[in-house]
Order: C-alpha cells, then structure tokens, then sequence
C-alpha cells in the first residue's frame, strides 16, 4: 500500500481531504458519475474482524464492480 503525504500537497489539496465526510464503511469519489477511488478509515487493529461483514462488503464491493 502507497502512502501519501498531506504535508506534502498544497493547501488546497489538504483542505478538500481533509473535508470529506468520514464514514465508517468507507467512501467513493466519483469523476463523471465514474468510481475512481475508495477511501477507507484506519479502523483500530485490536478489533476483532467481524467475518459476516466483511464477506457482504466484498460481496457489494464485487457486485459494484460488475456494474
């Protein structure tokens, strides 16, 4: 996975990222009603991972993909 640096970016660039709506199942940017890129929250590493949610999000995430 890439890291990218904020403090690298222009502030203009800062601002808009740091102004998205944070979700806890993640968000789509869309470019001409295209999907384009996922973000998804750090989410904290001693949760257990629910196994029944994470199997419907990469079911959704395939069927999304398909379509």
């Amino acid at each position: 996975m890439r890291h990218i640096k904020l403090d690298d970016e222009n502030s203009q660039i800062r601002e808009f990222i740091l102004s998205l709506p944070i979700d806890p199942d993640g968000s789509v940017l869309e470019f001409n009603g295209e999907p384009v890129l996922r973000l998804l929250p750090i989410g904290d590493e001693r949760q257990a991972v629910d196994k029944v949610k994470l199997k419907a999000a990469i079911l959704r995430r395939r069927d999304e993909s398909r379509h």
